[in-house]
């Protein structure tokens, strides 16, 4: 027989994984916003604080690569 925490912990491990779909938005979330930020023109991205090298680094990873916090 489970515990109540035993219960809880296998209903909390199965909430926190993310679902394909879900993942799937995750990731085109991402690519979106990194084309965005490619295409913004030098001045816009001297308003947020963000040079255009740092930017071009930033717009070209996959989307995949990510801060492993977005993922959870």
């Amino acid at each position: 027989m489970m515990t109540l925490s035993e219960k809880f912990g296998a209903y909390a491990q199965r909430r926190s994984r993310k679902t394909l779909v879900s993942r799937i938005f995750l990731f085109l979330s991402i690519w979106r916003e990194r084309a965005a930020l490619a295409d913004l023109d030098p001045h816009m991205l001297e308003d947020i604080g963000v040079s255009e090298a740092r930017a071009k680094s930033e717009s070209t990873r996959p989307a995949w690569d990510a801060p492993s916090r977005w993922m959870n």
